[in-house]
């Protein structure tokens, strides 16, 4: 409901205290309009309702980014509020082209491999959780493992701020972030996508539907471009001519298996969350990545041509790319 400048002033003066702001006009005009006094009536009725509460299931971003993430929020983490991109590939596959040609998307921010890193991150929750003493929600009472209640999906917030330290957003904005008059970080990294490309997700002591429930619950705001090389003998070519000395007769089944990995990862996170890519498509056909685009929800972006990261090797690719004029993300 849209209120009018007279019902918002009634209730700053009920709220807040300042009579002087009503003249004695104002208040004779108001005391008998009926309508208005119900109005009011109404209006503090629906303040009322709105109390925040501290544990809430509220989703920032259920019109937009991840409307079917499931987001427990608690006054020591709000899962949902950071939006995270991630590209999941074997080597070879393109992903380094992938990765840098996202970047150019505005308030995208990917990094480049971690080793593995959120699969570790997921061992140590794992580690915490496998004795049944720190189920969430529940108080341990207990002398040797006395603990206050853990609030439920409180802890993608420590499995998020992994993500946010490796990645972080470059020195000279951070020297700008916290000061008068500029934004917290907190709410500058709530403003982007973040994330990373990462080639060894399938590579960790896990399965694909074990790797699928880790992200839903700890990065639940979360998007996946899936990307396979169809052609795994051609990546085997790429692999050794890249110096993969290590690289073993059986390497083609080994990648063939990680690609059922990959796929059934997107599987298993549905079409609104993961899109599965093709390198020996996509880098025939740039509309592939463009309808990508779109489905991340950016507006008036188009790529024009292609990147090609880690050529002969590992060489870069300097080509400036221009999405458009009108290329934005629409969404807070």
């Amino acid at each position: 409901m849209k209120f009018s400048f007279r019902i918002a002033t009634v209730l700053t003066v009920c709220y807040i205290g300042l009579p002087s702001l009503l003249t004695s006009e104002d208040v004779r005009i108001l005391k008998e309009d009926e309508v208005v006094e119900a109005e009011i009536t109404e209006a503090k009725e629906i303040i009322h309702e709105q109390k925040f509460e501290p544990f809430n299931q509220t989703n920032p971003h259920q019109d937009s980014y991840c409307p079917k993430a499931v987001c427990n929020n608690s006054p020591l983490c709000q899962p949902c509020k950071k939006r995270f991109l991630f590209i999941v590939a074997t080597g070879r596959s393109g992903s380094t082209t992938l990765l840098h040609m996202l970047n150019y998307l505005p308030n995208v921010r990917l990094s480049g491999e971690n080793h593995n890193e959120l699969f570790i991150a997921s061992n140590l929750q794992k580690n915490l959780q496998s004795n049944g003493q720190f189920e969430s929600d529940k108080r341990n009472s207990g002398d040797a493992w006395i603990h206050n209640a853990i609030p439920t999906q409180a802890l993608a917030c420590p499995m998020q701020q992994i993500m946010s330290t490796i990645n972080p957003p470059p020195h000279e904005l951070l020297m700008e972030l916290n000061q008068p008059g500029n934004p917290s970080y907190e709410d500058y990294e709530a403003s982007l996508i973040i994330g990373a490309k990462m080639i060894r997700i399938q590579e960790g002591d896990w399965d694909a539907m074990t790797a699928v429930a880790y992200f839903k619950e700890n990065f639940p705001c979360s998007r996946f471009i899936v990307n396979y090389r169809s052609d795994t003998d051609g990546q085997v070519k790429s692999e050794l001519k890249a110096g993969w000395n290590s690289v073993e007769t059986t390497r083609s089944a080994t990648l063939n298996q990680y690609n059922q990995f990959l796929l059934k990862f997107a599987e298993l996170m549905g079409p609104k969350t993961a899109q599965v890519v093709d390198m020996n498509e996509w880098v025939k056909d740039v509309s592939i990545l463009n309808d990508v685009v779109k489905w991340l929800g950016f507006k008036g972006c188009r790529y024009k041509a292609l990147l090609h990261e880690n050529h002969d090797g590992y060489g870069r690719d300097n080509t400036v790319l221009d999405l458009g004029p009108q290329c934005q993300y629409p969404h807070d």
